[in-house]
């Protein structure tokens, strides 16, 4: 239907446009305004024809359709704050970001604490860590059962190898020592001697004074000797052998020595002497009386 009307329109422009151009031609030497043709103004039949083709485009193209949808829409006037829109959706951002690092932290701490060997890694058996403001006890019965518990939770422990030096003990950055508040390092050493200060202990000194090793070398080795010679008394046995190109033993006699005099090297079978300051006197002689040899002494026989 619409079909043949668009025909009929275009037929019946076609047939105006060449009644004007007739009437055109015949008005030429005449301009006196056209009446009409056949009782019908060209004016208005130039209007209806622009109204009809409005019509159809409109029906072609839904205007009428989409007009009515217009009209029938309902607005609100709605103000919006931008700035707390903004802030509204940073805050939600950041909700879901600390869930993520609290969902990330839980699972790294399963791990570790599934991990023996992590575990084993950051727990030290071996320096105790004391957060404690007074000094830590010195019971080394209270302290083996506290190691006995923790190594029966940690079998592996007792594979690793500890070096009680303060060099070890900053190297390893993860260890616990790092989270103490309050540590001493000489715990072990103070249980030690709380333990052996009352027993008997025997101490044999291999002094080197080799070609090996240069003077200051020596000083070193004469200060460490005496020192470990000082802190014995009357209740240990010690015994001292130097070690060269020959070795040497110094010679000890309950007999006073000039201030001046060496004591002669031993010819006899060296036996561990008691640690009397007598005793302890005449070896601090023998050990400063000790210079550089010739001969090399390998500590791997040892």
């Amino acid at each position: 239907m619409k079909c043949k009307q668009k025909t009929l329109v275009f037929c019946i422009f076609f047939y105006t446009l060449c009644s004007c151009e007739n009437v055109y031609n015949q008005t030429t030497n005449n301009k006196d305004n056209v009446a009409n043709i056949k009782g019908f103004y060209l004016k208005n039949i130039a209007s209806e024809l622009g109204n009809e083709l409005q019509r159809i485009t409109s029906e072609e193209l839904f205007v009428s359709n989409i007009q009515v949808l217009y009209k029938e829409f309902k607005y609100v006037n709605v103000y919006q704050d931008i700035e707390n829109i903004v802030q509204i959706t940073a805050n939600k951002i950041n909700e879901k970001l600390n869930e993520s690092f609290h969902i990330l932290n839980e699972t790294k701490a399963f791990i570790e604490s599934y991990d023996k060997n992590y575990s084993s890694f950051l727990e030290s058996y071996v320096v105790p860590c004391n957060n404690k403001e007074d000094n830590p006890e010195t019971s080394l019965q209270k302290f083996l059962h506290e190691q006995r518990e923790n190594v029966r939770k940690h079998k592996e422990s007792l594979k690793q190898i500890y070096f009680l030096s303060t060099h070890e003990i900053g190297k390893h950055t993860k260890a616990t020592i790092f989270n103490c508040k309050k540590h001493d390092q000489s715990t072990l050493w103070k249980l030690y001697m709380e333990r052996v200060k009352t027993k008997p202990k025997n101490v044999m000194l291999l002094v080197d004074h080799g070609a090996t090793l240069n003077n200051h070398h020596l000083d070193i080795i004469k200060a460490m000797a005496k020192q470990m010679v000082s802190v014995l008394d009357s209740n240990h046995k010690i015994g001292v052998i130097s070690i060269s190109d020959d070795w040497g033993a110094p010679y000890l006699t309950d007999q006073c020595l000039m201030p001046n005099q060496i004591p002669p090297f031993s010819d006899f079978q060296h036996i561990m002497s008691p640690a009397t300051d007598n005793n302890k006197y005449l070896i601090n002689k023998f050990i400063d009386s000790l210079r550089k040899g010739n001969g090399k002494f390998y500590n791997l026989i040892l």
